[in-house]
């Protein structure tokens, strides 16, 4: 992050200091039996999570990544290039998810007009907490409609993988592959409006679908359901009342198997449009609307 002229290391340390002191899941610790507890506001010091360095480069932030120890305690680490004025924040993904780094960005930037202003840093606690919702969560795991699903979703996990296991000791990030594709104005728009409206389905539905056949074709598996674990964004603040966990960090992201079973179909047919490819999605979307609610 770069941050604005007038910023110190000092400055960087008094914001980081904010952000652990409202947002608890930043001093959560992780104990040996996986026990999560979570000590007091102003029990960890800022100051022991910042680093200062010249410059930024791989190696120091390999070195910031690697000062992440759950067990400790320590799951910030921060970098600070004085000469630049920017700031690394690393956050340990126990702590965080993607709705996350957006609240912790707008509450740096609150805590710096606050300070700027000579105002005292007063980050305000508000919403549902963490461990609130993890309350609701167990309470609503034990729910009997919720129960009730269990051999819908060990029907859907029961389908055998298609491809091994990761190996730690070789699919590592250093190791991994990297693909990035960019569609154009014309299939951005069928993705996003007119091929979902033409089956009265969402746009993840259609990704979903579409992955499956190209899972299908690339592994040669024929009309073999696929097994798929999709992940959202587990925020379902509908589970109980009076919930809001709009500014409340934490992972909350939520994974659940999807089962597919689709018609055997050629490729050609599938990039040509065939007629045939209408009714396989069809069938599929039908597949994934008698699926339980992913959260349960």
């Amino acid at each position: 992050m770069q941050a604005p002229h007038g910023v110190t290391g000092d400055d960087a340390v008094m914001l980081l200091q904010a952000l652990m002191n409202r947002h608890a899941m930043l001093r959560l610790r992780v104990g040996a039996d996986g026990a999560l507890s979570v000590p007091e506001a102003g029990s960890v010091d800022a100051r022991d999570c910042v680093v200062e360095v010249n410059e930024l480069s791989e190696a120091t932030v390999a070195a910031a990544r690697r000062r992440l120890k759950p067990g400790a305690g320590v799951l910030v680490s921060a970098l600070w290039v004085g000469a630049s004025r920017q700031l690394v924040l690393i956050v340990h993904h126990l702590a965080v998810d993607g709705v996350s780094w957006r609240i912790l960005l707008e509450d740096l930037n609150i805590a710096w007009a606050q300070h700027r202003a000579g105002q005292p840093v007063e980050l305000t606690t508000t919403g549902t907490s963490f461990q609130r919702w993890a309350t609701l969560l167990s309470e609503y795991a034990h729910h009997p409609d919720v129960r009730a699903q269990a051999a819908a979703w060990q029907r859907a996990a029961s389908v055998p993988a298609a491809l091994p296991a990761a190996d730690p000791d070789v699919d590592t990030y250093a190791t991994a592959g990297r693909l990035s594709v960019t569609l154009d104005a014309e299939h951005t728009r069928a993705l996003l409006g007119e091929v979902p409206a033409a089956f009265h389905a969402g746009v993840q539905d259609i990704l979903l679908i579409g992955f499956a056949l190209a899972v299908t074709e690339f592994l040669g598996t024929g009309g073999s359901p696929v097994g798929i674990d999709v992940e959202g964004h587990g925020r379902d603040e509908d589970i109980a009342g009076d919930v809001d966990l709009s500014r409340t960090v934490g992972w909350f992201t939520a994974k659940y198997p999807v089962s597919l079973a689709l018609r055997e179909l050629s490729w050609s047919q599938i990039t040509s449009g065939d007629e045939a490819l209408g009714a396989v999605v069809k069938a599929a979307k039908e597949q994934l609307r008698a699926q339980p609610a992913g959260l349960t």
